[in-house]
């Protein structure tokens, strides 16, 4: 291997003057933030919906194997598919890298034009490990300019440094999974030796963007193999012109089992996972600006909406980690499938003390026990490790099933809300029928209550009639008491008077000094005048107008019957109309009794 340092540092001039070149544009944005308290974890989701609208591609690095055994292939590839790829993305006249290996490794930085005039042969041995001191270079040059980047390896053969590829390749992710997003894919062409699955994934574990893809490429046409790359990035969301969400304080992680962390991560085009240890304000990062992110809170993170909120898109990257990391075997995967299944344990043992809501994330765990538990991967070929990387039927197979099962709870929940309903109508309906029977009840005996009623009325209209007519003998007998009373007292009061007239008489007897003052009085003149004025004539006629019929007729008219009559005549008056009074005060107040009693009625019917 003929990889020296006079080559590492004219590759390292090369990067630099590609980044010293390159102009971040001022970047049109909208961002939606919701952030999910995850307190059982001590965490926040934070979910982001990013648009941006003047977008540039990415950085974009090719990996490719330039061992004899690619043949015609490794040109066809660099000069035809490659320039077809970047023509269709957009990349127009921008430079990509472009890192061959084969005995030893050689980088490129060139345009689609420059890569159409290229020529080179194939030869040599399948060394790998080699790129990723080329790959950090990129990675630590252009940390400060671009954040989004897009890998894409091709291999064909069996490499001769295994081990130390994977080992390599495990270093750098870790050193730089958080700082960039990356989309990383895999193109296997297929030969009759079967290409190394295990050294190719190691360029595949920096996918933390979308699915990863390890493409086995069978036929010996190449024609469609610049279709099926394009295929693997076009709209994943990643730009050259990126933004970088960030807080003061907050660390900030793409997985939440991950150890390291940083305060600032980049964001793509369209939804965004990041897990916080602080619900504090975000920030966007554009051009050393910082803009704050207008953030609403979200629902509490559970297990039944831990897959609404994280997405199944991450859970299913999720599994593929793990997978990938059981066919790389090493230490570093090893540990962090451990970290992922404790992640997963906890999280679903708190929900279990909290006892809040049903563990839906036991089919996780569940499945992440038996990858983790499963030996048998490591007695399948080359072919079959890529077919089991790949084949994520089970995952989406269990996300179904749970999907179906929790499809299944809401709808024995709906039956049992109906059944429920239905119970409460059926008792409702029973009580009704027990209130009806009550009022039936009430009814009849109202009914019984009117009868009693106008029962009493009657009599007590009969006993109003006996009363009057008693009433009306009583004023008779009470009328005959008081005329014999008052004739009585007239016969009394006449004999008294007839006594004071005789008293008069004898006491009035005119002696002689009475006589002579009358005398005296009346003069001879007075007697003659008076004489005068009653001539015999007059006398005669007044004599003969009061004959004795007519004191007889005076005589009769007032006789003790007429007395009488208008004494009783009075006394009727009198009588009746205290009688009256007394019954029409009688009649008001029975009919007083008679209205309270009809309401009494009519508030028990109602």
């Amino acid at each position: 291997m003929g990889n020296s340092e006079s080559l590492d540092s004219l590759y390292h001039s090369q990067v630099n003057e590609h980044f010293r070149n390159y102009n971040l544009n001022n970047v049109n944005y909208k961002i939606d933030c919701c952030i999910h308290p995850n307190y059982g974890m001590n965490e926040y989701i934070c979910k982001l919906d990013v648009n941006i609208s003047n977008t540039i591609p990415p950085e974009f690095i090719f990996i490719v194997d330039k061992s004899g055994s690619m043949g015609s292939k490794f040109n066809y590839i660099i000069t035809k598919t490659i320039p077809e790829v970047l023509n269709k993305l957009g990349y127009k006249d921008m430079k990509i890298h472009l890192i061959t290996f084969d005995s030893n490794v050689n980088y490129f930085c060139l345009s689609q034009s420059e890569l159409s005039g290229l020529n080179v042969v194939s030869g040599g041995q399948t060394y790998m490990s080699g790129i990723y001191r080329i790959l950090k270079i990129i990675l630590e040059i252009g940390k400060e300019k671009c954040k989004h980047i897009r890998i894409l390896t091709i291999s064909d053969g069996i490499l001769a440094d295994h081990e130390q590829t994977k080992r390599e390749g495990e270093l750098l992710y870790k050193d730089y999974k958080d700082v960039f997003k990356i989309n990383s894919q895999c193109i296997r062409i297929n030969n009759s030796g079967g290409a190394d699955t295990e050294g190719i994934i190691s360029t595949l574990k920096f996918n933390n963007v979308k699915k990863c893809n390890l493409v086995e490429y069978t036929s010996n046409d190449l024609n469609n193999l610049a279709q099926i790359i394009i295929k693997l990035f076009i709209d994943d969301g990643l730009s050259g012109n990126a933004l970088q969400v960030s807080g003061d304080n907050v660390k900030l992680k793409n997985n939440p089992w991950e150890e390291n962390c940083s305060n600032s991560q980049p964001l793509s085009n369209g939804q965004n996972i990041f897990f916080t240890d602080k619900n504090k304000p975000l920030y966007v990062v554009n051009k050393d600006k910082n803009s704050p992110i207008n953030s609403k809170k979200g629902v509490e993170v559970n297990t039944d909406n831990y897959e609404s909120i994280v997405g199944k898109e991450k859970i299913n990257n999720i599994f593929q980690k793990i997978k990938m990391n059981k066919v790389l075997n090493t230490n570093e995967s090893n540990t962090e499938n451990i970290n992922i299944t404790n992640y997963f344990k906890n999280l679903s043992n708190k929900t279990k003390r909290e006892n809040k809501y049903d563990n839906n994330l036991d089919y996780l765990v569940e499945e992440i026990n038996y990858i983790n538990n499963d030996k048998t991967i490591y007695g399948l070929n080359q072919d079959q490790k890529a077919d089991y990387i790949e084949n994520l039927s089970n995952i989406n197979r269990l996300l179904e099933m749970k999907s179906l099962k929790k499809d299944n709870k809401k709808m024995k929940k709906q039956i049992e809300e109906i059944l429920c309903d239905n119970k409460k109508l059926n008792d409702e309906l029973e009580k009704l029928k027990i209130r009806m029977a009550e009022m039936d009840k009430k009814f009849n005996e109202m009914e019984t209550n009117n009868h009693k009623i106008k029962e009493t009325l009657n009599q007590n209209k009969k006993e109003i009639k006996s009363f009057r007519k008693d009433l009306d003998d009583i004023k008779f007998n009470f009328k005959l008491r008081e005329i014999e009373q008052r004739t009585d007292d007239e016969s009394y009061k006449e004999s008294v008077e007839n006594t004071d007239n005789n008293s008069d008489k004898k006491s009035g007897e005119k002696n002689p000094n009475d006589l002579n003052e009358k005398c005296e009085e009346k003069t001879p003149n007075d007697l003659n005048e008076k004489s005068e004025e009653k001539t015999p004539n007059d006398l005669n006629e007044k004599s003969e107008e009061k004959t004795p019929n007519d004191l007889n007729e005076k005589s009769e008219e007032k006789t003790p019957n007429d007395l009488n009559e208008k004494s009783e005549e009075k006394i009727d008056n009198d009588l009746n109309k205290k009688s009256e009074e007394k019954i029409d005060n009688d009649l008001i107040k029975i009919e007083y009794d008679l209205e309270d009693e009809k309401e009494e009625s009519n508030d028990e019917e109602n």
